[in-house]
């Protein structure tokens, strides 16, 4: 929720949020609240309930009409002889009054909230960027606190059209979102301009990888997910958080895989989370059975490769080193265990 109120803010302004909320919050608030008010002081009239209009005697017509008051004499009958009494809601004019004051409590929060976004560097309002330089508006991605400032993204995005924006300007904003390390605020907007820096060969290969390994590397490890007396279900993790790193293709391969130091066969099955996931199915050499009452260790060699945004088309846990297309960032070996 907070997120979303942030998100309003940064997008149409406080005078433009002002005057939504009084149409749509503010203004029919204090309509009804009104409306409670009036009510509550005009009353409405009583069902049955009569008196003269000039003694103010109550007239009781449930034995027949009445065309004379009992208390003065007066004729009943004509205009205005007699007044219907008016019943009044004291909890109308407390209500009335809570509504109409509801209004400047939710502005008064909205306030608070505001306050605390802006202190905290959650809220970025919009500038007038086309003003700036590429290297101010990356000299503010600098600044603390600043580093996942959508508005300045988005148009580092736009500026990619003109040629403005060279791969030392990239590094230097890439470097910037790194340093901060606040993943939780990585927005849509930072990764849609970053992706379009790497898909149109701005970003140099170094800052790919720089991105690709603060993602993925400290994800990477081997699980055992369930087994039977002839075979264990493995996943080799490359990586988990891929489906949010949007400048580049990781996959890779098993090599080698020996349970308690006896080589065994992995038998590939399918890929997952666009490739950074390995799933497969380790098969027992026939007469060795799996006793899961006794501790055991699973290695793999398993090779790791990482691959520009456009060249990882039809790579995935069967491809082999000699299969891969001819730009690859990184190839990696890496002996992976996992004791179960």
């Amino acid at each position: 929720m907070m997120k979303y109120v942030y998100g309003m803010i940064e997008e149409f302004g406080m005078d433009g949020l002002f005057w939504a909320w009084c149409l749509m919050f503010a203004l029919p608030c204090v309509v009804m609240g009104g409306r409670l008010l009036l009510w509550s002081v005009l009353g409405r009239k009583g069902t049955g309930k009569v008196s003269c209009s000039k003694c103010g005697e109550r007239v009781d017509g449930k034995g027949g009409e009445v065309v004379e008051c009992v208390g003065c004499g007066a004729d009943l009958t004509k205009r205005r002889g007699i007044v219907w009494e008016r019943q009044y809601w004291w909890r109308a004019a407390v209500a009335g009054m809570v509504v109409m004051g509801l209004p400047l409590l939710t502005w008064f929060g909205f306030m608070c909230v505001y306050v605390v976004g802006v202190v905290n560097g959650d809220i970025l309002m919009k500038r007038d960027l086309s003003l700036m330089s590429v290297r101010e508006m990356v000299e503010e991605l600098e600044e603390p606190g600043q580093a996942f400032d959508v508005a300045v993204w988005r148009e580092l995005e736009e500026r990619l059209d003109e040629g403005e924006v060279s791969e030392e300007m990239i590094k230097r904003a890439v470097d910037a979102m790194l340093k901060e390390k606040r993943s939780e605020n990585k927005r849509y907007e930072v990764h849609h301009a970053m992706w379009e820096m790497a898909r149109r060969g701005a970003m140099s290969d170094e800052v790919v990888l720089k991105l690709v390994k603060d993602a993925l590397d400290e994800d990477i490890q081997l699980e055992v997910r369930k087994w039977g007396r002839s075979w264990l279900g493995v996943d080799v993790y490359l990586g988990e958080n891929h489906q949010d790193l949007l400048v580049s293709k990781r996959n890779g391969w098993v090599e080698e895989m020996r349970l308690d130091g006896q080589l065994v066969k992995f038998e590939y099955v399918e890929e997952k989370n666009r490739g950074v996931i390995i799933r497969g199915k380790v098969l027992l050499p026939e007469g060795v059975r799996f006793d899961d009452e006794e501790e055991h260790v699973l290695s793999a060699k398993v090779v790791m490769v990482d691959l520009g945004i456009l060249d990882g088309a039809g790579v995935d846990g069967r491809t082999r080193r000699e299969d891969l297309p001819k730009r690859v960032l990184e190839v990696r070996e890496l002996e992976l265990k996992k004791a179960f």
